[in-house]
């Protein structure tokens, strides 16, 4: 089910603004959950200082890097998480709704039964996201065998 974004209901308290920077992981190989992965690069968000997809999501999350690329152009639904083999509806993974304002970018993930709202400063959360962007191409660069997780994507039906 897609959410308009002008229609989702987002924590608004403009004074309180979340932050997050990208944590960016090379694995030579790694086993999570009886899947292996081999000279992977995982990028995990940590927003307000916490890990969220260990937190919230019990590590059963790949972030979707080219996803949040595409949020930080405008207003609109993205597969900002997918499950660890990829396909969203195998994790409960649904679109989120990303709603960009003057100043700053709200955004809903729901999951399962629970919804994580979040507000970032625009021009910092951009800035954020193409950074690690940038710095993820550079080590594909030096290292033709790295890869970013997921390789395949299949969005929610």
């Amino acid at each position: 089910m897609l959410i308009r974004p002008d229609q989702a209901n987002f924590r608004m308290d403009n004074n309180i603004m979340d932050k997050i920077v990208f944590n960016i992981k090379i694995n030579n190989h790694l086993a999570i959950d009886g899947i292996d992965f081999s000279d992977s690069i995982f990028i995990m968000p940590i927003i307000n200082d916490d890990d969220i997809v260990a937190r919230e999501f019990d590590g059963d999350a790949l972030m979707v890097l080219s996803e949040w690329e595409k949020s930080t152009n405008g207003s609109g639904n993205y597969l900002l998480f997918t499950s660890l083999i990829g396909v969203a509806d195998e994790g409960g993974w649904k679109l989120c709704a990303v709603v960009h304002n003057k100043n700053i970018i709200s955004i809903k993930i729901p999951y399962q039964d629970q919804s994580l709202d979040f507000n970032f400063e625009k021009s910092k959360f951009i800035e954020s996201v193409m950074d690690t962007a940038q710095r993820v191409k550079h080590l594909l660069l030096q290292n033709d065998a790295l890869h970013v997780e997921p390789i395949n994507i299949v969005f929610p039906e």
